[in-house]
């Protein structure tokens, strides 16, 4: 679903659509990865469902799972409402004459909320000043515009953004000498949660359950494995703990998403969460576990496993682990096997992940295979077929709505070799994303595969 604060409180409603059958549960996933069934008031013959207020007592990302009772299904919609935290007010505290000088409050806060305060304070030492606000991981957060001092010395702070990250802040408040007491009200505004409607897809995204954490550096390549996360445009957005990863590549199948990993610390283990552009996320504890940057080595070939006609040509492309070095890379390419003609090596340029190089096919039958090499090999294996043509594309013409998802079909004019064959896809005048190959299984006479239009018009 999305970031709460401690201390917010969140609405739920979920209610059955028209004459859809779904009698709605609900479980809620908390950011530790535990979940739990709220308690809840049903109406409607088990048509509606209201989840009593809950006021958040961790900050993190918050997840909200809909299931039907006795596996009934369809469609519903589902009301989210978040009320801000109340304002946090603390008891008059003395400063100076035998106490400390400085004292440091805490508060919660989603990342881009906004903090505003009221410092009220007298004696000798007044006014109590604000020192300092620090973010989650001691980053300092500039307050000196929006901070003034009324006749009745008062420090009023309004408004300051709060844009390091999610977790606890930290207002430190002090003199510099004398004696003082003062009072405190602290109040955070959210950042704007999205309104109105959304509708979501039929297919919810999904991460393989590991045993063991992946582990990795700050920085490297993770691949999360799963089904259904959105490659986009726009991609989904993923998740260590409450930091957020940047997504490098994305299968175009929804089967695998390479992301780059957000700074931690090492040893610590954190959950991955993947939410879909929709809001549908996936969230998973103890996902992954931070360790020192490895050295730099090959982690992927891509693909695996490819099936072509004689005299076909076919784009590899290679992973390292993390990004190369100013210098670059140089992987060393080989073959096994009368599979055709390649480069001796390829360079990951400065600052990349990957690189590509292109497979030319014999003209004869034969199978084999190619191996990287850095630090690691990756191998991928090669089959040469005799060619097979190539029948219709089905259907044809086609007309979508913008956004729309169409399943299409090739087909062969004889059955595909024993061993199969991969054809090539691509799609002109930008007009949506496809993959760029599909593989025709041995025997068969056709294969299919999806094609999702962009969001406006558009031929091709």
């Amino acid at each position: 679903m999305g970031t709460l604060a401690e201390g917010e409180t969140l609405r739920i409603r979920v209610v059955a659509r028209g004459r859809s059958a779904l009698r709605p549960t609900i479980r809620i996933v908390e950011p530790g990865g535990d979940d739990f069934v709220p308690p809840s008031a049903v109406g409607k013959a088990g048509r509606l469902l209201v989840v009593e207020p809950i006021v958040v007592p961790t900050t993190g990302r918050w997840t909200v799972r809909v299931a039907g009772d006795a596996r009934t299904e369809g469609a519903y919609e589902l009301k989210f409402e978040i009320e801000p935290p109340r304002r946090q007010k603390v008891p008059v505290r003395r400063l100076g004459g035998g106490a400390p000088v400085m004292a440091t409050h805490k508060v919660a806060a989603v990342d881009g909320s906004t903090l505003s305060l009221t410092l009220a304070s007298s004696g000798t030492g007044a006014p109590v000043a604000v020192r300092s606000i620090t973010g989650p991981s001691g980053d300092p957060i500039p307050v000196a515009a929006g901070v003034g001092i009324t006749s009745h010395g008062r420090t009023i702070v309004r408004g300051v953004p709060l844009t390091a990250g999610t977790g606890e802040y930290a207002v430190e408040v002090g003199i510099a000498g004398g004696e003082a007491v003062y009072f405190l009200k602290l109040s955070v505004s959210p950042p704007p949660r999205p309104r109105g409607t959304i509708a979501l897809g039929e297919k919810e995204p999904y991460l393989v359950p590991r045993a063991e954490p992946v582990a990795g550096a700050s920085g490297s390549v993770v691949r999360l494995a799963g089904a259904h996360l959105a490659g986009g445009p726009p991609r989904a957005r993923v998740f260590f703990g409450d930091v957020a990863a940047t997504v490098a590549a994305a299968s175009a199948t929804g089967a695998a998403l390479d992301v780059v990993a957000p700074p931690g610390v090492d040893g610590a283990i954190v959950g991955v969460t993947v939410q879909n552009p929709d809001g549908q996320a996936v969230s998973r504890s103890g996902y992954f576990r931070y360790e020192s940057e490895a050295p730099l080595a090959l982690v992927a070939i891509e693909p695996a496993a490819a099936v072509l006609q004689q005299g076909a040509a076919r784009k590899f492309t290679i992973t390292m682990n993390r990004r190369a070095p100013p210098l670059g890379a140089v992987v060393a390419l080989s073959a096994t096997g009368a599979i055709g003609t390649m480069p001796t090596s390829v360079t990951v340029a400065p600052g990349e992940l990957r690189a590509g190089f292109e497979l030319v096919a014999p003209l004869a039958p034969s199978t084999g295979r190619i191996v990287a090499s850095y630090a690691t090999s990756v191998a991928a294996e090669v089959t040469i077929v005799p060619p097979a043509a190539l029948a219709s594309l089905t259907p044809s013409p086609v007309q979508l709505m913008e956004g729309a998802t169409q399943r299409f079909t090739v087909n062969l004019e004889a059955p595909a070799p024993p061993s199969g064959l991969d054809v090539l896809l691509g799609a002109t005048g930008a007009i949506g994303t496809l993959p760029g190959w599909v593989h025709i299984p041995g025997n068969a006479m056709s294969a299919e595969f999806e094609f999702t239009a962009v969001s406006v018009r558009a031929a091709g």
